[in-house]
């Protein structure tokens, strides 16, 4: 009986280590895993002009938007597997005409590989229609082999909102190269993107974004109004060839439910659930 537990614990463990090997292949993003929410996911990982708590997860300019405070709680499982599970909580609030002020952690990995964070966030509105943000945030990663490392890391945007429907975003992340572990050096990345609100029922996302010595990726995503209540989301993301959806259930004006799929063509399935409240 003891051997049968010991196989079955070593199979799990090198198949989580295969299942980690691929999707850090898949992402390439050494320090800067993608840590989306569930909305980001199911709409195609997309976020350059997102509004409101979702653009902590990206350029923090949207954070502006912010009246007076919003709170998110986020996980998912990469590709179904416990060992792969991110999990993160996200705070902001307004501060007076100085802006808004954000704070967001996150856990992500297993035994073997893992990431953690934690970042500090600002936004203003430097015109009427500009807004800029940063994040400041304290990184660690710990790899068995290599051991494990603090970094502080930096996140840049802005964001113009051309009109009552149309705005763009940049955000810029870890701007700086710098080694980290072994030969391995921090991903810098670069993503532009727009939201376009086709009607007051139909939303449209999409983000082009640059990783440093990677391919580049295009992001596009639909977010569609059924009715008061309810919002249907898919997407696509180019980088990981993956295909995404998911569901929006809003409890009332402050407080909402999310929960997106996304399907990568070779690891499988990623679930994500958020639950968001804003005042």
């Amino acid at each position: 009986m003891t051997n049968n537990v010991y196989i079955h614990a070593m199979i799990k463990a090198c198949i989580s280590a295969l299942f980690l090997l691929l999707y850090l292949q898949s992402n390439a993003q050494l320090g800067t895993t993608p840590l989306l929410g569930a909305k980001s996911l199911s709409l195609g990982n997309t976020g350059a002009a997102a509004d409101g708590i979702q653009s902590i997860y990206f350029g923090h300019a949207g954070l502006s938007s912010i009246d007076k405070l919003s709170v998110e709680v986020s996980t998912e499982q990469r590709f179904t597997l416990s060992d792969l599970t991110v999990a993160s909580a996200a705070l902001a609030f307004r501060a007076g005409n100085y802006g808004a002020v954000g704070f967001f952690i996150s856990n992500y990995g297993l035994e073997e590989y893992k990431e953690q964070k934690f970042g500090i966030s600002y936004a203003k509105f430097i015109t009427g229609k500009i807004s800029i943000g940063a994040q400041w945030s304290l990184n660690t990663i710990r790899i068995d082999e290599y051991g494990s490392t603090s970094f502080f890391g930096l996140e840049l945007g802005i964001i113009g909102y051309l009109s009552d429907k149309f705005s763009v975003g940049v955000h810029l992340s870890n701007p700086v190269k710098r080694d980290l572990l072994g030969d391995e050096s921090i991903s810098q990345l670069i993503n532009f993107g727009f939201k376009y609100d086709l009607s007051e029922k139909i939303g449209l996302y999409s983000d082009f974004r640059m990783i440093s010595d990677y391919d580049n990726s295009f992001h596009f995503g639909l977010d569609y109004n059924i009715s008061e209540p309810l919002n249907f989301r898919i997407g696509i993301d180019t980088g990981s060839s993956s295909f995404s959806f998911g569901l929006a259930y809003n409890l009332n004006q402050q407080a909402s439910i999310h929960g997106g799929f996304s399907n990568h063509q070779y690891l499988g399935v990623t679930p994500a659930l958020s639950v968001s409240y804003e005042k």
